[in-house]
């Protein structure tokens, strides 16, 4: 005959491992949205979901006040409309981009230089980043347009996770930047 205690440890096992209880699915592969915990590790995020064209990841990267500033060129020709860039249009934009990308490039977009130049860590909660970058964009029909010049990155902290709040655009020795690239995306190709 069975002892009282060990029908006791076995009732605390059966209730223990809630068998009947429902699971919420868990997210898994392309889906999954990891953020990151330090702003170094936001720069790192945001050049590789360029790189990987991951759209899902770079739209969880930016932040819901985020803005984008194109380069002063563009800027000043329709200060009006360029102003308005929020992440609405940001996420559009970068769709249009990446389907238009190679499918047949191992990586679509190489970034032959993305050095951070500058890097404020003075705030807890807010810090940006001036990256230099030089891309390469390799789109279907063999198609490549370059992109040269600097980014200020500002990134804020919100629930211990940093999004991107901010990109400002700057050209560099009047070679196409990265605002040139996505203004050609801007309504759809």
């Amino acid at each position: 005959m069975m002892s009282p205690l060990f029908y006791s440890i076995l009732f605390f096992i059966f209730i223990s491992c809630n068998l009947f209880t429902l699971r919420e699915p868990e997210e898994v592969g392309n889906g999954a949205r990891i953020l990151p915990v330090t702003f170094s590790e936001l720069l790192k995020s945001y050049k590789a979901s360029f790189v990987a064209v991951n759209i899902n990841q770079y739209e969880a990267l930016l932040s819901d006040s985020f803005t984008f500033r194109v380069c002063d060129r563009i800027y000043y020709s329709n200060p009006d409309f360029y102003t308005t860039w929020g992440k609405d249009k940001e996420i559009m934009v970068m769709r249009n981009l990446f389907l238009a990308l190679s499918q047949n490039e191992a990586y679509p977009v190489v970034f032959d230089k993305f050095d951070v130049i500058t890097l404020d860590t003075t705030l807890a909660d807010s810090q940006y980043a001036k990256i230099e970058y030089f891309a390469y964009f390799y789109f279907t029909g063999d198609e490549v347009d370059t992109a040269r010049g600097y980014l200020e990155i500002y990134g804020t902290r919100k629930d211990e996770f940093w999004q991107v709040a901010l990109i400002r655009d700057y050209e560099r020795d009047k070679s196409p930047c990265l605002s040139d690239v996505k203004i050609k995306f801007l309504t759809g190709k």
